[in-house]
C-alpha cells in the first residue's frame, strides 16, 4: 500500500517537472527517461515485495525546485536549471531557489540544498549579471554537494562505527 502511494505521488511530482520543463525538450526528454526507469525499478520491487527494498534506489535525487516570484528570478532559475550538471555519484539532496522580498523593489536569491544556504544574493535585473549570478552559484553548489558527498562516505567509513568507548 506504501509502495502504491508512494508511485502514485512520484508520478504526479515528475508531471509537475516535465510541465515545467516543456520549453526544453531535451531536459524534458532526459527527465521523461529517468521517470520511466524510476517506474521499472517499482514494477520490479512490486514483484518482489517480500524482498526487502533498499529506499536509496527509489529516492528523487537532484531535483531543482523553483521558488522565485520574479521575472529576473524565473530567468535566474532557467539559466541555474541550464547550466546545472548533476553529480553523478552524489544522491539524496535537492536543491531550492527562492526570492525573499527585500527594501523597496529588491528581492534576496537565496539558494539552498536540503536545508543550508549556499548562495545569497541581491537580484539583479540585467540578463548579463544574472547569467553570472547563475555561473557563479553553480560553482558553490557543485562545490558543496561534492563536500557533502565526501563527509557522508568520510562518517560511513570503518573509523567513525563502533562502541564510542
Amino acid at each position: 500500500m506504501r509502495v502504491t502511494l508512494f508511485l502514485i505521488s512520484f508520478f504526479q511530482l515528475g508531471l509537475i517537472v516535465l510541465c515545467q520543463e516543456n520549453r526544453d525538450s531535451t531536459r524534458g526528454e532526459a527527465t521523461e527517461k529517468y521517470l520511466k526507469s524510476i517506474i521499472q525499478q517499482f514494477e520490479k520491487a512490486r514483484d518482489h515485495e517480500g524482498d526487502a527494498l533498499d529506499p536509496d534506489d527509489l529516492e528523487i535525487d537532484g531535483m531543482v525546485i523553483d521558488e522565485t516570484m520574479t521575472k529576473s528570478g524565473r530567468e535566474f532559475y532557467e539559466l541555474f536549471f541550464k547550466y546545472w550538471t548533476p553529480p553523478e555519484t552524489v544522491k539524496g539532496y535537492s536543491i531550492f531557489i527562492s526570492e525573499k522580498p527585500y527594501r523597496l523593489n529588491n528581492t534576496l536569491l537565496e539558494i539552498r540544498i536540503d536545508e543550508t544556504i549556499i548562495y545569497q544574493s541581491l537580484m539583479q535585473r540585467r540578463y548579463d549579471l544574472i547569467d553570472e549570478m547563475a555561473k557563479q552559484s553553480i560553482e558553490r553548489a557543485n562545490a558543496f554537494v561534492l563536500q557533502m558527498a565526501t563527509l557522508q562516505k568520510d562518517l560511513s567509513d570503518g573509523d567513525f562505527s563502533g562502541t564510542g568507548i
